[in-house]
């Protein structure tokens, strides 16, 4: 059992310490994407508490079929648009956002134990590779991201995208890396 399924079961036996500890290690990362999509210290800290309560609230719904990450994104979209609009304040969550802020979490689970520095060049890469990625047609935008952020298969990936066959998903995974090689040109060792 790795250290977030041991937190993830912790917090759904309602152990206390736990979610302080999640508090610890998740608020800042959220409040900062929060923060992008709101562009408002105040708002940001309220949604933050949202979802913080929701997590609570909803913890023992979480199935360990998806990434926790993934889970916790999908609260935060949801509490940050239910805010901004019972609020009436502009709402600058878009699908280009949405997959910065998916990514974003993405890039957390995967540098556990590396030093800031290495992990902030790697967010601004992958903040290019996001820009690059929303320069493309967008059903290779979409296949890019379910099959490398969100882990999918092709199969899962057509299904995702209104039934496309897995063959579908693979011409538009070719296309889709073909311009990003061509938009990424200066990277071409990082991501060949």
């Amino acid at each position: 059992m790795n250290v977030e399924e041991d937190l993830i079961m912790r917090m759904q036996a309602d152990e206390g310490s736990a979610f302080k500890e999640f508090d610890r290690d998740y608020s800042g990362m959220i409040n900062s994407f929060i923060y992008i999509c709101t562009h408002n210290k105040t708002s940001s800290k309220d949604i933050l508490a949202q979802i913080m309560v929701a997590v609570w609230q909803h913890i023992t719904e979480f199935n360990s079929d998806s990434k926790f990450s993934t889970w916790i994104y999908t609260i935060s979209i949801r509490e940050a648009v239910a805010y901004l609009k019972k609020a009436k304040l502009p709402c600058r969550i878009t699908t280009d956002m949405s997959l910065i802020i998916n990514a974003r979490f993405a890039l957390t689970e995967q540098t556990d134990g590396e030093d800031p520095e290495s992990i902030m060049i790697k967010g601004q890469k992958l903040i290019d590779v996001l820009k690059a990625i929303a320069l493309l047609p967008k059903d290779q935008g979409i296949a890019i991201t379910l099959i490398y952020f969100e882990g999918m298969t092709n199969i899962e990936a057509g299904m995702e995208m209104g039934g496309k066959s897995a063959g579908s998903v693979k011409q538009l995974l070719i296309r889709g890396k073909a311009w990003l090689a061509v938009l990424l040109i200066d990277y071409k060792e990082d991501y060949s």
